[in-house]
């Protein structure tokens, strides 16, 4: 039971995979992001001298907060996400779990579960001594384990739907555009809708994609929007185009920025990709048009 209610833990909080995983240190992502999240914590009360970005390498589309002032955020998330504005979405729902207390109540919920785990499990054994007979008891041993995942993966997705909620509150209240969770679900459908239509939805620890997609649209409906800011995806871009010359093959590069396209973003990820496979020439003549285009940008 120890091990369940650890990987349950793991899971919920978003927190699998960022111990021991590599984090990439780049001062031109980090203040593109810093940026794109200050609103954000500013009404959050966090003081922007306090907000640390964490960008970790690994291509789960994920990303987390811990405390608040510290926010952790995926290459993969980075190099899928369509908009900026939607990667903001993706913040503020991880910030509403923080400013929900949701990583103290989950720890109190898993030591209630616990507790009730093993009263559940006493019962089994005291019908296996009473009755003389170990099958008589083994059946309430063997549901014990499901009785406490059930109660957890049901907390999980209250939690996530409250989180979801506290998102679009913070990003109207920040001023910036609440369809970022609009353009995140409907992402995440397409990336999961055919997998997501065999799975049992009381069998995961968040609601089903299309659930929260309909959620999101009603609560931005009776949200009080105006005058929203939507991030402009230009210094959002290139940092992408960076992450994916760095980390993605030649050819992967070049089937998401074709010779083609002539735009900055694009030249920058092709001559990453042109340096990295030992294509300095080609390397050279991208670096040179985006000085030409941009002679202040270091």
């Amino acid at each position: 039971m120890r091990k369940i209610f650890a990987i349950l833990g793991g899971i919920i909080l978003g927190l699998h995979g960022a111990w021991g995983a590599i984090l990439i240190n780049d001062t031109e992502t980090e203040r593109a992001l810093a940026k794109l999240v200050a609103p954000l914590a500013h009404v959050a009360n966090i003081p922007t001298d306090r907000l640390n970005i964490h960008i970790i390498r690994d291509d789960d589309f994920n990303a987390f907060v811990t405390g608040g002032e510290d926010v952790y955020v995926y290459t993969g998330l980075l190099k899928q996400i369509k908009t900026p504005n939607a990667l903001q979405a993706v913040v503020a729902h991880e910030m509403g779990h923080t400013l929900g207390g949701h990583m103290a109540q989950m720890s109190q919920r898993m030591d209630a579960e616990m507790k009730r785990t093993m009263l559940i499990q006493a019962l089994g054994i005291g019908l296996m001594v009473a009755g003389g007979n170990p099958s008589l008891g083994a059946g309430v041993l063997a549901g014990a384990g499901g009785v406490a995942t059930s109660s957890m993966m049901a907390f999980s997705r209250d939690e996530e739907r409250i989180a979801d909620n506290m998102g679009i509150d913070l990003m109207v209240k920040s001023g910036l555009n609440p369809n970022g969770f609009v353009t995140v679900f409907e992402q995440m459908r397409d990336l999961t809708g055919e997998l997501e239509s065999k799975i049992n939805p009381n069998r995961i620890n968040h609601p089903l994609t299309n659930e929260r997609l309909n959620n999101v649209k009603s609560q931005i409906k009776q949200s009080d929007v105006k005058n929203t800011h939507t991030a402009q995806p230009d210094e959002y871009e290139m940092v992408r185009a960076k992450l994916i010359g760095y980390l993605d093959n030649s050819k992967s590069v070049l089937a998401k920025y074709p010779y083609a396209d002539k735009s900055s973003p694009a030249l920058y990820a092709r001559a990453i990709a042109n340096m990295r496979s030992g294509n300095l020439d080609g390397a050279k003549m991208g670096v040179q048009t985006l000085i030409s285009r941009m002679p202040d940008n270091p």
